[in-house]
Formats: C-alpha cells, sequence, structure tokens
C-alpha cells in the first residue's frame, strides 16, 4: 500500500519500505491516507539500545509496540499486547522478518542488526492525524507551516499541501512531505497495513 525508494544507507529488516529523502531533503514516499488524513500502516523507528531502556524514553512520540497513543483502538492498528504486536511485524515485508527476528526484552520489542550486532529497539510512532489529537489539531500539522509543537510532545503526519512540500520538492517530484516532530528521523520504516483476510 505504499511506493518507496531505498536509496539510502540502510541496514534494514524492511528495505523496501525504508524511507530515504533526496539529498534535497525531498520525500519520494507516496503515503495513502484515509478520509481523516491518516497515513494507512504504521511508522516504526529503529533505536539503539544503548540511547533508551524503553522507546518512551527517547520521545513521547515513540511507542513500545502495541500500546497507546500511538495505536488507536478501532483504528487499522488497536491498542494489542507487545507480543501480538511482535507477531504482527514477523511477516511484514516482501520477504518477512526471518533474517531479523524480533525478541521480547523486559517487555520491550528488540532486533539484531547482524552486519553490526547492534540491538535495535523498534518503536512505533505516534501519527498526529491518527486520532491521537484532535482533528482541527491534525488539520494544522497537514496544513499550517507555523505549528511545530504538537500538544501531545512529538509525532508525524504526512501533508500533501504544496506550500509545506515546498517548491523544490514539488519541481523534483514530490507529491508528499513528511513532517516530524521531537522524533530522530535516522532509521525510519513504514509498515502497510496487514492484508484483510478474504469473507467466507
Amino acid at each position: 500500500m505504499t511506493d518507496v525508494s531505498d536509496g539510502g544507507p540502510h541496514d534494514s529488516p524492511w528495505p523496501t519500505y525504508a524511507y530515504s529523502p533526496t539529498s534535497e531533503g525531498c520525500d519520494r514516499t507516496i503515503f495513502y491516507r484515509d478520509a481523516r488524513g491518516a497515513a494507512d500502516g504504521m511508522l516504526v523507528e529503529l533505536v539503539p539500545v544503548s540511547s533508551a531502556a524503553r522507546c518512551e524514553d527517547v520521545s513521547k512520540a515513540y511507542c513500545t509496540p502495541g500500546t497507546a497513543p500511538c495505536r488507536v483502538s478501532g483504528s487499522g492498528w488497536p491498542v494489542v499486547a507487545p507480543e501480538n504486536a511482535l507477531h504482527q511485524f514477523q511477516d511484514f515485508g516482501p520477504s518477512g522478518m526471518s533474517e531479523y527476528p524480533g525478541t521480547l526484552e523486559g517487555g520491550n520489542e528488540v532486533i539484531t542488526l547482524p552486519s553490526r550486532g547492534m540491538k535495535m529497539l523498534v518503536c512505533e510512532t505516534l501519527q498526529l492525524a491518527g486520532g491521537s489529537v484532535p482533528a482541527a489539531e491534525a488539520d494544522r500539522c497537514l496544513h499550517d507551516a507555523s505549528y511545530t509543537s504538537p500538544s501531545v510532545g512529538g509525532g508525524w503526519c504526512v501533508t500533501n499541501d504544496p506550500a509545506l512540500i515546498g517548491p523544490t520538492c514539488t519541481g523534483l517530484g514530490s507529491v508528499q512531505a513528511l513532517r516530524l516532530f521531537d522524533m530522530l528521523g535516522r532509521q525510519l520504516y513504514f509498515v502497510p497495513p496487514r492484508p484483510k483476510p478474504d469473507a467466507g
């Protein structure tokens, strides 16, 4: 459900869906959005374990997988137990995560990047247009350049507003921009929605 090119130097368990902007900082990602402006999927960031004990220790924009406020009841990504969130990511992507199996350590989801021998926290991120803030605030994220301080402390949204995409990126073909607030933005990966089972 997303068109993402992996052109960056990512050591990634999800290579097809790595977020890799151009050298000008322009997005090449196309996020499909619902009527509320919420991106149809989950944005995940890998954070070195050495930098924090829990995702929430890094920023209010990060959550331990499966937990609120990054998960919203009634959405496509409802609140679930951490072990269930782990299973949701196991079969993600074209080839799954068999090379990078996740484990639970102290309630955290952790993966090891083999080429570095480095443990990384898997942190879900707070989407501002997904019901975590009032609709009026989410609209500001989508359309207001002066909006820089989310009431919840951090998060992200995807805007189609040309004024926020900017003339340079628009000229390079970008049709969306990913706005990040109080996030590292170094190893971001977009997890598309899980396929719905066929009826009957």
